[in-house]
Parts: C-alpha cells; structure tokens; sequence
C-alpha cells in the first residue's frame, strides 16, 4: 500500500503496538534511512528504539507530535504508516515530500491523562482528503472503494 524504498524516511504512529512495531522492522529490513515512531510515554518511545530497533522513538505525550516530526524530520518523510488518525495524521501530510500513506486504523489515543481515551479528532477524513490530493500532484494512486485503485 505504501511501498517503502531504499533511502525512505518513515513514520509511524503508535508504532509500540502489535502492527506499528512489526511495520518498523520491516521498513528497517526493506531498505528506510530513517524510521521514526511516535508512542505514548517516554517509556514506550525508548523501546522503539531499544527493542524494535527504530531510530527514533517520539513520545506523544511530550509536547505535539508535529513538531517533535518536524525537529527530527526537518527534510520531510517519505513514507507514513497511519494507525491513530488526527493530529499524527496531520503532521504527516505536513512533513510529506513525497505522499506515500498507509492507513492501517483510527484507534482512539489517550489524551495523555488520568480522563482515558479521547474521541477521534475532527478533521481525519478532510486530512485524508488533503493527503489524496497531495499525492495526486505527484501522480500517487489513491484508494476509492473497497478493492479499487484509480490513478489520480
């Protein structure tokens, strides 16, 4: 879905669970420079790095996550595995260079507080939206329907 390439930088939120962690060893073993994941916790963030063998391990919970990416990305990324939507989601598009995307869920995060889960933020599918249109100038392929793709 979003083929990552020798040379990539890649991004991947909630990269401590089950699918982000596999999805970093596999960008590491498929050829990326640069693999970036976000966690929530300074604890989880250090065992991307010490135990998935990411590079960088970004805590979400630590200030906001576009410009954690932005500091250690400042040349963009190539590629973004979505597994939380709304502000990780964001900051991607914003950090794109070349508009590679796979979204895998839109699982609610914790607002990094005793309150629990927070609701999916609003602007998800009008980010998806602007992600389309962002790949379509670099002549990307986008998802229209179940089992279609259409060259934008």
């Amino acid at each position: 879905m979003a083929p990552v390439q020798r040379g990539d930088t890649v991004f991947i939120s909630a990269a401590a669970g089950a699918v982000g962690s596999v999805a970093g060893q596999l960008a590491r073993r498929l050829g990326a420079t640069t693999v970036i994941g976000s966690a929530g916790g300074s604890d989880k963030a250090a065992r991307l790095v010490d135990d998935f063998g990411l590079d960088i391990g970004l805590d979400r919970c630590e200030s906001p996550i576009g410009a954690q990416l932005a500091e250690v990305a400042p040349g963009g990324i190539d590629v973004y595995l979505d597994n939380v939507g709304g502000d990780h989601l964001e900051a991607a598009i914003a950090a794109a260079r070349a508009g590679r995307c796979a979204g895998c869920s839109s699982t609610p995060t914790s607002r990094c507080s005793p309150s629990g889960p927070s609701r999916p933020q609003p602007g998800s599918r009008t980010a998806r939206r602007q992600l389309a249109a962002h790949r379509a100038d670099r002549g990307g392929r986008t998802r229209t329907g179940p089992g279609r793709d259409r060259t934008l």
